[in-house]
C-alpha cells in the first residue's frame, strides 16, 4: 500500500513538472521527483526536514553530490514557469519543494 502511495506521488509530482514544461532529462526533474515524497512524508508526520540532509538523501540514491543536487533543483525554479504553475512568488529550494508537496498532497487528499 504505502509502495502504491510512492508511485502514486511520483506520478503527480511528474504530471506537475510536465505542465510546468521541464524537460525530463533535466537532471533536477529527477531530484525533485525523488525529493518530494520525503518532504510530503516530513510534512505527513509533522516532523522537521533539514535541506542539507535531504540534498544528502537524494544524492546518495542519485550517486552524485548534494551540491549537485541543490544546484540542480535552484536551476529548476530559476529557468522555468514552475512558479507560475503554482501560483507562487519567488521561489528558494526549500519553498519549491514544500509548494509542490503541498499541491500533491491536496490531490491525493492527504492533508
Amino acid at each position: 500500500m504505502i509502495e502504491n502511495l510512492e508511485q502514486l506521488e511520483k506520478r503527480e509530482i511528474m504530471n506537475l513538472l510536465n505542465s510546468a514544461l521541464i524537460p525530463m532529462d533535466w537532471v533536477g526533474y529527477k531530484y525533485i521527483v525523488t525529493a518530494v515524497p520525503i518532504v510530503i512524508d516530513s510534512i505527513y508526520y509533522n516532523e522537521r526536514i533539514i535541506l542539507g540532509e535531504l540534498y544528502k538523501i537524494v544524492a546518495k540514491k542519485h550517486k552524485t553530490t548534494p551540491k549537485k543536487v541543490e544546484c540542480a533543483i535552484r536551476y529548476i525554479h530559476e529557468n522555468t514557469r514552475i512558479s507560475k504553475v503554482l501560483n507562487a512568488g519567488k521561489l528558494s529550494n526549500k519553498s519549491l519543494l514544500y509548494e509542490i508537496s503541498k499541491k500533491i498532497m491536496k490531490q491525493l487528499q492527504l492533508e
